[in-house]
C-alpha cells in the first residue's frame, strides 16, 4: 500500500519502512544527533514521493532539525535528552495545521514518543501481527531484528583507487563491524584492512572485485577466526521467479534467527541491463513481508552508503540479468 494524498505527493510502503526503520534506531537514545539528522535528511532526500513531495521532504527535516535542537541538552533537555515537556512542544507542532498532514513528520513524532514513554508489553498477545503498536497499513510479518546500525555501514565512494571493485571489501567490513570488529575503521582503513587480509591489494586483469571465497578468508582473519562463513544457498541465473525469491526469504529467516548476517551477491542495480559477468555484494539489513504487495529486501548496499529497499520484481531482475550464479552467504560466530 502506499500514500498518496492526491496533491500529487506519493510515499510508497519501502519509503516508510525505511524512515520508520531510520527514526526509530536514532530516536532509541531518545535523542537526535547531528549524524543521525545528516543520515535521516539524506535518506528523506533521496527517496522519490512524486512530482510535488519536495515539500513534505523539506517540512520533515525542518521537523527533524527541531528535534535535533532539543537534543543539545543545556536549557532545551535534560542530559542531552528529549524531555518530556520538549516531547509535548514537538508533538503540539506536530499537529498544527502546517503540519498533521505530512505523513512523514506522523511517523518521526510517533516514533519518537514511543522511544520516549515506551508502551508497557502486552502480555496477552499471542498474534504479533496484529498487536496494537504495529502500523496498520503494513503487515511486518518477517523482520531480522540484528539489522546494521547505522555506524557499521560503509559507502565505498572513498576515493581508493579500487573504489569501483569494493562492494566485496565493503559488505565484508559492514559483516565485522556488525560483530564488534573493525570499530575504529572509518570506511577506506576497513576496505583496506579487508584487501590486506585476503591478498587483494591489485586488480586483476583491471578488477578489483573480490571472490566469495576471499571475502570468507578476510572476515575470518580479521576476526581472528570467531566470525566464518557458516552456511551458503546459490540461485542460477535465469532461474529468478517467485520460488526463488520464497527460497531467499527462507534461507536468510533461517540465518538470522540464528544470529548470522547474510550477504547476497547478485546482478548490480547499477548495471544497466544485462551486465554479464558483473555482480553487485550487498549485506541484508532485514526482510519485511507486506503480504499481498510481496516481499521488500533492505539491503545494506555500499554503493550508496545506506540501507535500500528492493522489491521482489527488483530482485527477480537482478537474479536474471547476470549469466553468473546469485550467491547468499552467511557468517556468524564459531
Amino acid at each position: 500500500m502506499r500514500i498518496n494524498n492526491g496533491n500529487g505527493v506519493i510515499i510508497n510502503d519501502a519509503t516508510q519502512i525505511l524512515i520508520r526503520s531510520k527514526s526509530s534506531n536514532s530516536f532509541a537514545d531518545k535523542k537526535l544527533d547531528n549524524r543521525e539528522l545528516e543520515n535521516i535528511k539524506e535518506n528523506i532526500y533521496s527517496s522519490y514521493m512524486g512530482k510535488n513531495g519536495q515539500a513534505v521532504k523539506d517540512q520533515a527535516v525542518d521537523f527533524l532539525t527541531q528535534i535535533n535542537e532539543k537534543s543539545k541538552g543545556g536549557f532545551l533537555g535534560l542530559g542531552g535528552k528529549i524531555s518530556v515537556g520538549e516531547l509535548q512542544d514537538l508533538k503540539n507542532l506536530a499537529s498544527s495545521s502546517e503540519m498533521k498532514n505530512n505523513p512523514l513528520v506522523q511517523q518521526i513524532i510517533t516514533n519518537l514518543e514511543a522511544s520516549i514513554t515506551p508502551q508497557k508489553p502486552n502480555t496477552n498477545i499471542t498474534n504479533y501481527n496484529s498487536s496494537t503498536f504495529k502500523p496498520s497499513t503494513l503487515n511486518f510479518d518477517k523482520i531480522d531484528k540484528n539489522s546494521f546500525r547505522s555506524k557499521d555501514i560503509i559507502n565505498q565512494n572513498t576515493g581508493l583507487k579500487s573504489s569501483d571493485g569494493d562492494c566485496g571489501p565493503s559488505s565484508a567490513s559492514m559483516i565485522l563491524k556488525s560483530f564488534g570488529f573493525l570499530q575504529n575503521e572509518n570506511a577506506p582503513d576497513s576496505i583496506t584492512s579487508v584487501r590486506q587480509a585476503c591478498g587483494v591489494t591489485s586488480p586483476r586483469n583491471g578488477a578489483w572485485a573480490i571472490d566469495e571465497d576471499e571475502q570468507a578468508k578476510a572476515i575470518s582473519k580479521l576476526s581472528g577466526g570467531q566470525i566464518t562463513k557458516r552456511d551458503d544457498m546459490t540461485i542460477l541465473s535465469g532461474s529468478g521467479n517467485s520460488n526463488s525469491v520464497q527460497r531467499m526469504v527462507d534461507f536468510i529467516n533461517k540465518q538470522t534467527e540464528s544470529g548470522r548476517k547474510v550477504v547476497v551477491e547478485t546482478g548490480s542495480p547499477y548495471g544497466g541491463g544485462k551486465s554479464g559477468d558483473g555482480r553487485h555484494y550487498m549485506a541484508v539489513d532485514s526482510i519485511v513481508d507486506l503480504g499481498a504487495d510481496g516481499i521488500v529486501f533492505m539491503l545494506a548496499d555500499s554503493a550508496l552508503g545506506r540501507v535500500v529497499p528492493y522489491s521482489e520484481k527488483d530482485m527477480i531482475e537482478f537474479i536474471n540479468q547476470t549469466n553468473r550464479p546469485t550467491e547468499l552467504l552467511s557468517y556468524g560466530r564459531n
